[in-house]
């Protein structure tokens, strides 16, 4: 059942707040850091999976608290979770800010801040960037994704402090550097954010969700950018939470969707499939009761230009059910930690993390779960997303040089390309 909706956030996306803070590693300061800030620690890898899950709840929390009216990236701890404005995550840099189409530099970290709220413009309908070839990594294995009232899903990626300032003081933020790379080897603290929006309609419960206000590209009915644009708001409705804690070098991924994506999902040892359970009074947002077919990419994979009409729906399940754990951790921050705010409408699916993160003889650090999946974003490749393992092959674009499991750098544009377009 839907809960109950007590308040209003509007924001705009994530990635890791905070997550430059650098604080003692020891259990008493875990147990004194603030729930404004990020966790201070990871947990140890005896601790197992529910320690994780927890994990990525304080990490959500901390990224969803109020941002300093001054500082970019840190939050106001003065004022309750609950209070309105920008959040942490909405005053981080996004990937089209680092990643100029001049290929210049974006300036300083705080560049910009204070200047009041902006719209954001949104282009993406595919969860890798628009300039990025297809391939499995992506969402929809080439295709996009319609929700249930016909609109596209959105996307949008942002970086923390740690990241943005790697990149700036190694020039990456220039393609034509690249060449003179080796391999990234981004910072401790470190955090990338993806999230996955849809367009809220009137007898959508905004209230229920993180929402911004964006301007975001219209299509025509195959899929192609008209080039024009309309102001919408949006809802957030899938969140990977992407953050390199000291100690864990293939990173720790975290992925959050809003309750009324998809019902939860279990598994019909009868039928020996997983099987959705709806609820009667919640109209999903990507499930389709009477849908034939689900769960199916709406590009040929082996034609990807073969789609349906944009504007067609692509119905959805879950097709790996929500651990044991993770529900234990929603339950727990849903009903106690966040009761009364926005983030009570969101749930953690799982917390993917290396159970060997400093033994080089396993492959990614032999990450657990098998399985990472957001409905939002792994939408068509359920069964076999696996965060780390995708991730793990990421490099430059066009080259050798490992990017630190980072697919963002492929967003980069040649200084010297612009420079000889302007000219002709």
């Amino acid at each position: 059942m839907k809960m109950k909706r007590l308040i209003t956030a509007t924001l705009v996306t994530f990635v890791a707040a905070c997550g430059t803070q650098v604080h003692k590693k020891d259990s008493q300061a875990k147990l004194l850091t603030p729930a404004c800030w990020m966790p201070v620690a990871p947990p140890e890898v005896t601790d197992g999976q529910a320690a994780f899950d927890t994990y990525s709840w304080k990490m959500f929390v901390a990224l969803n608290w109020p941002a300093s009216a001054t500082i970019r990236g840190e939050p106001d701890c003065k004022k309750p979770l609950s209070a309105s404005g920008p959040k942490v995550w909405q005053t981080f840099k996004t990937s089209s800010e680092i990643f100029r189409v001049d290929g210049v530099s974006p300036g300083p970290w705080q560049s910009g801040y204070g200047s009041g709220p902006s719209v954001s413009e949104i282009k993406q309908v595919s969860k890798a960037s628009n300039t990025v070839a297809i391939s499995s990594h992506q969402e929809a294995v080439g295709g996009w994704l319609i929700d249930q009232q016909g609109n596209p899903t959105y996307f949008q990626m942002w970086v923390n402090r740690n990241w943005y300032n790697y990149v700036l003081k190694n020039n990456l933020y220039n393609k034509d550097n690249f060449s003179n790379s080796t391999n990234i080897e981004l910072p401790w603290n470190a955090a990338e954010l993806k999230s996955a929006w849809r367009i809220l309609q009137n007898a959508d419960d905004a209230a229920s969700y993180i929402t911004q206000v964006s301007e975001v590209a219209e299509f025509d009915d195959t899929g192609k950018a008209t080039g024009m644009t309309k102001k919408v708001t949006l809802g957030l409705v899938g969140f990977h939470i992407i953050y390199k804690p000291e100690g864990y070098p293939q990173w720790i991924w975290s992925t959050f969707e809003h309750v009324d994506n998809v019902p939860d999902s279990i598994y019909d040892p009868g039928t020996n499939k997983v099987v959705p359970e709806p609820a009667l009074d919640i109209n999903y947002s990507y499930y389709n009761a009477t849908a034939t077919k689900v769960n199916q990419s709406p590009c040929q994979i082996s034609d990807p230009s073969d789609c349906q009409p944009f504007t067609t729906p692509n119905p959805l399940t879950r097709l790996t059910p929500v651990r044991a754990d993770a529900k234990t951790a929603n339950t727990e921050y849903q009903t106690k930690q966040v009761q009364g705010t926005v983030l009570e409408n969101y749930q953690l699916i799982t917390t993917q993390w290396p159970t060997q993160p400093g033994n080089p003889a396993a492959l990614w650090g032999d990450p657990t779960p098998t399985i990472s999946a957001n409905t939002t974003m792994e939408s068509y490749i359920q069964t076999s997303s696996n965060c780390t393992n995708c991730h793990g092959m990421a490099t430059l674009p066009g080259l050798q040089a490992k990017s630190d499991f980072s697919f963002l750098f492929g967003e980069a544009h040649s200084q010297i390309i612009w420079q000889k377009a302007r000219k002709k």
